[in-house]
């Protein structure tokens, strides 16, 4: 039995491709979560996306949106992630008073953002990230916010392979 107020996802896989085909500003999209909105801990260990994602506004290979304390552990991203806004090889975006550690995680896809908004190998913009790579291409609209790792945060034994 789960502990109320953790979500545990374990062992999954995604390989097939995601597309948000709607109008206006959509969810975010990931391979494995698109986006967890409540106060609920999530837990991601071994998992992986090999499918494209291709989002109206964050896009991940494993985790689009968080909004709470978030742990990534052994998890990795095949696929191209693309979104006209936040994209992340293993996380999109998160709330900004989220508590986010990646370990252990690797990116290989090509991570695509077409707006001047943060793009990053591993997340886009948050977290702790420790003994995670990347060897995927990034690319934004703002050199600036393009990270091959991740665009602002800590990050500790990390790797790029060009």
């Amino acid at each position: 039995m789960e502990t109320p107020g953790i979500i545990t996802i374990k062992n999954c896989y995604n390989t097939g491709n995601i597309i948000y085909t709607g109008t206006g500003y959509g969810a975010p999209n990931g391979g494995i979560i698109g986006n967890v909105g409540s106060d609920a801990t999530v837990n991601i260990a071994n998992c992986y996306n090999s499918g494209d994602v291709t989002g109206q506004n964050v896009a991940s290979g494993i985790a689009g949106s968080v909004s709470n304390t978030t742990i990534i552990v052994n998890c990795y991203n095949t696929g191209n992630i693309t979104g006209p806004s936040i994209s992340g090889g293993i996380l999109g975006s998160a709330n900004t008073s989220s508590v986010v550690n990646i370990t252990s995680c690797y990116n290989s896809g090509n991570i695509t953002t077409v707006s001047s908004a943060p793009a990053g190998g591993i997340s886009s913009a948050y977290g702790t990230i420790t003994n995670s790579h990347n060897t995927g291409n990034i690319t934004s609209a703002s050199t600036s916010l393009a990270g091959e790792i991740i665009g602002y945060g800590t990050c500790r034994n990390r790797l790029y392979i060009p």
